[in-house]
C-alpha cells in the first residue's frame, strides 16, 4: 500500500508509467467533495500493468488514438444508427455474432443494465418463486457442512489451518436472492435518490447522467463505513460470485430458475446444478486469491508456510491438466498453440472442481431422511446418483462461435463449459463409480487432481 505521490515517483523510479496521479485523482472525486491527500493509501492490484505500460515504446499519437478510439467504442451504441451500426461490425469480428438482437432485446437488456435494482424489483414482486430462497439458503448450509467435512479430511493442511479454514467457512455470509429491502418500493426510490429523469427525446443524455450517478454512487462510499452485506451487483442476472473482501457469497433470483434449480424437483436436478454453483462459490474462499482474506474480509494471509507449499503443489496438478487439454476449435487459428490456459484459469477449476465434490458430498447427506427420489420420465434408465452428474453437465451446454471461443480462451479465467465437465468429472471418484468406468475409460483421469 503506498499514497498517490509515493505511487507516482516509484513508477518513475522504477522506469515505468509517469503518470500525474494528483490531477487523475482530483478530477474523478472532486464533484463528490472528497479530497485525496499524500496520506491516501493505494492498493495497487496489478503492478505489472504499470511495468507493461511503461515499457510501451510508442508515439504520443498513438496513444491518444488508442484512448480516443476506447471511447468511441464506449459510446457508440447509444449514438446515431451510423454509429450503432459501426459498433455492430466490431462486436460482430469480435464475437462472431452476425445478425444484431432485434431493437426490444437491446432495450431490455440497456434498461436493466442501468437500472438493475429497479428492473429486480419488478421481476421479484411478479414473478420469483419465493419457495426457491428458502429451499437455497437450506442446500447453503448442507454445502457448508460439506466443505467442512472435506477440509477436516485433507492431508496437506495443518491442524491450526484446518481450524482457520473452518471457522472461515462458518463467518461466510450468503446473500439470498435479493436483499430485504427491494421489496419496499419507498427504500427503492431511496436508492435511486440523486438520479437524473429520463427524456424521451435524448436518449445519449440519459445515458450519460445515469452513468455519472451510478459511478458517482459508487466512488461516495469511500469514507463509508463498510459493510459486508453489500450486493456488488443487482438481482436480476444469472450469474452467482464469492466476493473475497466481504467474504460472502451472492446467489440472486436470476440464477434460481431451470435449468440452475426449481423448487419441488428431485433434489439430484438441484444439487447437480445449482449445488455445484454453491460449492464453487465456497471454494473461491480459499482459492490461490480468497485464501489471502479473512473471515470478515481483510487482507490478512492465514495459512501456514506449510499448507501454502502443499495448496501451491496440489493447484501445479490443475494448471498442468487444464494446460493440457486441446481446443480443437481454435486449431486453424493457434495451431500447437491451440490449448487452455491453466495458469490463468486455476482458481475456477479448482473451484469447480471442489465444488462438484462438494455438492456430491451434501446431496448424498440429504438423502439420510429416507425420502426415495423419484426418476425423470423417459430418463429412468439413470439411478439418482448418476441424474446428479447429468443434471450437472446439462447447464454447461453451450453453443458458441469460433471468435466467441478464442477470446474466452485467451483470456477468460473460466474454462470453456465442455471442461467444466470434462476437467471435474474426469477427477471425480464419485462420478466414476456411479457410471462404473473402466479403468481406461476417457472419462478417468490415471492420476487425479485434488484439494477438497
Amino acid at each position: 500500500m503506498t499514497n498517490d505521490r509515493q505511487l507516482k515517483n516509484t513508477c518513475i523510479e522504477k522506469g515505468l508509467i509517469d503518470f500525474d496521479w494528483d490531477t487523475y485523482f482530483s478530477s474523478i472525486f472532486g464533484d463528490l467533495n472528497i479530497d485525496i491527500t499524500d496520506e491516501e493509501r493505494i492498493i495497487v492490484v496489478q503492478p505489472d500493468y504499470f511495468t507493461a505500460v511503461g515499457a510501451l515504446d510508442v508515439s504520443e499519437e498513438v496513444v491518444l488514438n488508442y484512448l480516443w478510439s476506447r471511447a468511441t467504442t464506449r459510446i457508440a451504441s447509444e449514438l446515431n444508427q451510423a454509429m450503432r451500426d459501426a459498433a455492430f461490425r466490431y462486436s460482430s469480428v469480435m464475437t462472431g455474432v452476425a445478425t444484431a438482437p432485434e431493437r426490444w432485446q437491446t432495450c431490455t437488456a440497456k434498461a436493466t443494465g442501468a437500472w438493475g435494482f429497479a428492473a429486480a424489483h419488478e421481476y421479484i414482486m411478479r414473478y420469483f418463486d419465493s419457495e426457491a430462497k428458502a429451499e437455497t439458503e437450506m442446500m447453503v448450509e448442507d454445502l457448508r457442512s460439506a466443505f467442512k467435512e472435506l477440509v477436516s479430511e485433507t492431508e496437506w493442511m495443518d491442524g491450526e489451518t484446518q481450524k482457520a479454514a473452518m471457522m472461515k467457512a462458518d463467518q461466510m455470509l450468503q446473500l439470498m436472492a435479493y436483499p430485504e429491502w427491494l421489496t419496499h418500493e419507498q427504500d427503492l426510490d431511496q436508492y435511486y435518490e440523486g438520479s437524473e429523469p429520463a427524456y424521451p427525446d435524448a436518449h445519449f443524455n440519459n445515458t450519460a447522467a445515469q452513468w455519472y450517478w451510478s459511478i458517482g454512487k459508487d466512488l461516495s462510499d469511500l469514507r463509508k463505513e463498510p459493510e459486508r452485506d453489500v450486493w456488488l451487483m443487482h438481482p436480476a442476472i444469472v450469474n452467482a460470485w464469492y466476493s473475497p473482501n466481504h467474504n460472502t457469497i451472492t446467489f440472486p433470483a436470476g440464477i434460481l430458475q431451470p435449468p440452475f434449480f426449481k423448487a419441488g424437483v428431485p433434489r439430484y436436478l438441484n444439487y447437480g446444478a445449482m449445488g455445484m454453483v454453491i460449492g464453487h462459490e465456497i471454494t473461491h474462499g480459499f482459492d490461490d486469491q480468497g485464501r489471502q482474506y479473512d473471515g470478515t474480509g481483510n487482507l490478512s494471509p492465514w495459512w501456514s508456510e506449510e499448507t501454502l507449499e502443499g495448496f501451491v503443489d496440489r493447484a501445479r496438478c490443475f494448471i498442468e491438466q487444464y494446460g493440457n487439454y486441446t481446443v480443437p476449435e481454435l486449431e486453424q487459428i493457434l495451431g500447437k498453440d491451440a490449448h487452455l490456459n491453466g495458469k490463468m484459469t486455476q482458481g475456477e477449476n479448482i473451484a469447480d472442481n471442489g465444488g462438484i465434490h462438494e455438492s456430491f458430498r451434501a446431496y448424498l447427506k440429504s438423502l439420510e431422511d429416507g425420502e426415495p427420489e423419484p426418476a425423470l420420465p423417459g430418463l429412468e434408465q439413470f439411478t439418482p446418483k448418476q441424474m446428479f452428474f447429468v443434471s450437472n453437465a446439462q447447464v454447461w451446454c453451450e453453443l458458441q462461435t469460433q471468435e466467441s471461443l478464442l477470446g474466452q480462451v485467451l483470456g477468460d479465467p473460466h474454462s470453456p463449459g465442455k471442461f467444466r465437465v470434462l476437467g471435474p468429472l474426469g477427477n471425480s471418484q464419485d462420478f466414476q463409480r456411479e457410471f462404473s468406468c473402466p479403468d481406461n475409460s476417457a472419462m478417468v483421469r490415471p492420476q487425479k487432481c485434488k484439494l477438497w
